[in-house]
């Protein structure tokens, strides 16, 4: 998964209850901008979640394929 993916799915809660109101797309935007705004050390930690599940993903098929 991507970082923006996977900052998204964390985001996503905390959002959705500053923003009762907001739709689907509202939240979607909101989260887009939350993500845009990071500092380099905070995009960092997603960064390095993508990559652990990218190294995930491809350990996981090499057992699948076996």
């Amino acid at each position: 998964m991507s970082a923006y993916f996977l900052y998204s799915i964390a985001a996503r809660p905390t959002v959705k209850t500053d923003n009762p109101e907001a739709s689907f797309g509202d939240i979607a935007r909101l989260i887009s901008q939350k993500f845009k705004a990071l500092t380099p050390k905070e995009r960092k930690v997603w960064d390095e979640k993508a990559v652990a599940d990218k190294e995930r993903y491809a350990r996981e098929m090499i057992d699948y394929k076996d």
